[in-house]
């Protein structure tokens, strides 16, 4: 039965996937993780550490297949995608319809579908993770069952493939160590004594050989480290710390976790941004009606997640511990790291899934249940089916890749400074005859005013048009760029907008066509220019 409904589940959703991955370049992120894959240099990140050779193996093993390596990576991302909603339904404590419909509920949620089309660091650690909790799971039920069916080594086995897929999971995407207290919850045996202590000593020596063995043999045969402490420093210094350094904490800090929280399911867009401005008192964005409408989408469906969870509680103490320890590990991780991105969110899946498949075993009208949840797909279905790159259902990609073609036409040979957006990273992936600096991801600067005039002053004087983004309108995905640079370079827009204003003659300018797509920027020239309509800016 339940390999019927599989056969119904993956080749749709995969079907779904291959409909709206991009098909011609990547921004953002899983542009950056692809050319870790193309450059020729090991790349070992301590906090990502075996995904790039996965994914250049898979490019090597994959590269008879006609496209380019790009194309066969988002093959093995939806790949890993399939076998993480396989492994969902295996940990399901339900089947039938009911099964696949849950399942259908968490393949058209918005992270899952986003990291399970594009290349990025997330899927492939979350499908080892959901084995991991189904062997754990295995091991119980194989204690339980009776001596003359199974053999008593069968739970140790299960314990230790258990820990190792664990360890993959962490050595691919490091976040998932969060999840050991919840996992060896689920995978130790029950009561104390001679069992429990053998089982921590072999879940504790394979974790250690596994995860422990690989990073000391990277850090050290590769990389070279010679001290303990430089090992350290490696692991736990994360590229984008500084950046981060501005998050607020107390009460937004757990807002912004739980926008995470929200955005696992759908993408609530500005609104999460315009709700944290009515809580610090800011005027940060406004919520027009489809951005409400999404945020609606996003609370009916944790809420009803939530219900599901809440009565599939009393199921099993064992799962209900693991599921509420992984819960507040996340919330309190997300709360001093990138808690808005949905990514990671995403390893709370398989300890919340069997709670919520419990639940809906309790609900006695299976046929109203059944209603409900296939009225939840279809709005998530809606709710996240968004145009983003280019793919085969939407070849042009949206308004960003429309607003980079438009400026690449006609502003070809200048230069851009940016704090950093979308339409911004599409003109760097397509490498469109434009220069394009982003702010936020400049790299040994200390005196950022200066840097930008360096910048700018060459291009001035290689007789380049410059032209600068951010400066006024500030669109509601841009405010937390510009915390980072604030952050990172204690300049804040005001005052940089102050400084160019003070150096340069600025000109505003609104690249658009015909009404549809618009780009407000800057034009910068030099200060003693005369500019006939010339308009300043005053910050």
């Amino acid at each position: 039965m339940r390999k019927r409904y599989l056969l119904f589940l993956l080749p749709a959703a995969g079907m779904l996937y291959l409909l709206t991955m991009p098909v011609a370049y990547v921004i953002g992120d899983p542009y950056d993780e692809l050319q870790f894959v193309l450059s020729g240099d090991p790349v070992f990140r301590p906090h990502h550490l075996l995904i790039t050779l996965l994914y250049r193996s898979a490019a090597m093993l994959l590269s008879w297949l006609p496209g380019a390596a790009m194309l066969h990576l988002q093959l093995l991302v939806i790949a890993t995608a399939l076998l993480a909603l396989a492994g969902l339904l295996r940990i399901a404590k339900v089947q039938g319809p009911v099964a696949v419909l849950a399942a259908a509920l968490i393949a058209v949620s918005n992270a899952f579908w986003l990291h399970g089309s594009v290349i990025e660091t997330g899927m492939p650690g979350l499908a080892a993770l959901v084995w991991s909790v189904y062997a754990a799971l295995r091991a119980h039920r194989a204690a339980e069952e009776s001596a003359g069916w199974r053999d008593s080594a069968a739970p140790d086995r299960w314990r230790i493939l258990s820990a190792v897929l664990f360890s993959l999971s962490v050595l691919l995407h490091i976040q998932s160590v969060l999840l050991l207290p919840a996992l060896l919850i689920l995978l130790l045996p029950a009561g104390g004594g001679r069992a429990l202590r053998s089982a921590i000593l072999r879940i504790g020596l394979t974790l250690l050989l596994c995860i422990g063995g690989v990073y000391l043999f990277v850090g050290v045969g590769v990389h070279g480290y010679g001290s303990a402490s430089a090992l350290w420093t490696w692991v736990t210094t994360h590229h984008s710390q500084d950046s981060l350094a501005h998050l607020s904490g107390g009460i937004i800090a757990v807002a912004r976790s739980l926008s995470g929280l929200l955005r696992l399911f759908v993408d609530i867009g500005s609104a999460g941004t315009a709700v944290r401005g009515l809580l610090t008192g800011q005027e940060l964005a406004t919520i027009g009606m489809q951005q409400l409408l999404q945020l609606v989408a996003a609370v009916v469906t944790v809420t009803a997640v939530g219900l599901w969870t809440w009565y599939g509680r009393r199921t099993s103490r064992r799962l209900t511990l693991a599921a509420i320890v992984a819960a507040v590990s996340l919330l309190v991780f997300n709360s001093f790291w990138l808690g808005s991105d949905p990514q990671f969110w995403l390893n709370l899946l398989p300890f919340l899934f069997p709670l919520m498949t419990a639940g809906m075993q309790t609900v006695r009208r299976q046929s109203l249940l059944r209603f409900t949840l296939t009225g939840l797909v279809l709005l998530l279905l809606v709710a996240n089916f968004r145009v983003r790159e280019p793919a085969l259902l939407f070849p042009r990609g949206d308004e960003a890749h429309r607003q980079a073609e438009l400026f690449a036409v006609r502003h070809a040979g200048s230069t851009l400074l940016t704090p950093g957006s979308r339409w911004s990273a599409v003109l760097i992936s397509t490498e469109a005859p434009v220069q394009v600096w982003q702010i936020f991801k400049f790299e040994d600067v200390e005196d950022l005013t200066a840097y930008c005039d360096s910048i700018i002053d060459g291009a001035l004087r290689r007789g380049n048009a410059v032209y600068v983004e951010g400066l006024g309108e500030v669109p509601p995905d841009m405010v937390g760029t510009w915390e980072s640079v604030t952050s990172l370079f204690n300049v804040t827009r005001e005052e940089l907008a102050a400084h160019l204003h003070a150096r340069y003659r600025l000109q505003e300018v609104i690249v658009q066509e015909r009404g549809a797509v618009r780009i407000p920027l800057f034009s910068v020239h030099e200060k003693f220019s005369a500019l006939p309509g010339h308009t300043t800016f005053t910050p």
